[in-house]
């Protein structure tokens, strides 16, 4: 009777763990992007706070329709100054269709700089800043995207204005097994 109950159990945990790498392998075709930012350091300005509320990605069709999807973020504020392309500071993870993607959007809705010791209020130049960087999403793996903003502090000082301008945009991936 007992060694019934452990074979029951074992097929139980077989199924299960079939069920499991069938959805994983056959029917879960998405891939995952982490989305990095960083910029470096410049005279006059010691702090660059951005508050994100959302990354937008832009399709070409792939498993998924073209066109932009929206995804929406708990508002996450980052010190974008002293942290660089080999050091960036991470914003979000999204899970996708496998696919071709042409561009992100990085939604922010408030940019707080530290100038001469003092925080202001910039106003934006836009509520987007636009990544226009190709990358594939492909089936089971992990796409890290590293996003270098390229600040200009002498502008930012003068006009009080963030200008959301994309510099360097490092992308790589690696595979899962699961």
């Amino acid at each position: 009777m007992k060694s019934k109950k452990i074979i029951a159990a074992a097929i139980i945990v077989i199924l299960i763990a079939g069920g499991l790498l069938y959805y994983e392998f056959g029917y879960n075709t998405g891939g995952k992007l982490n989305v990095s930012v960083a910029d470096s350091a410049g005279p006059g300005v010691s702090a660059v706070f951005i508050t994100f509320t959302g990354v937008d990605v832009h399709s070409t069709g792939g498993n998924n329709s073209s066109g932009w999807h929206n995804y929406n973020l708990t508002a996450t504020t980052i010190n974008i100054f002293n942290v660089n392309m080999t050091n960036p500071s991470f914003l979000s993870s999204l899970s996708l269709s496998a696919g071709k993607y042409t561009q992100i959007r990085l939604d922010i809705t408030k940019v707080v700089a530290t100038i001469g010791g003092v925080n202001a209020t910039m106003t934006m130049a836009s509520q987007y800043a636009i990544v226009i960087h190709p990358f594939t999403i492909s089936s089971h793996t992990t796409t890290n995207m590293v996003i270098d903003f390229t600040l200009n502090p002498a502008s930012m000082i003068a006009t009080s204005q963030f200008n959301p301008v994309i510099g360097a945009v490092q992308v790589s991936s690696t595979s899962s097994l699961i």
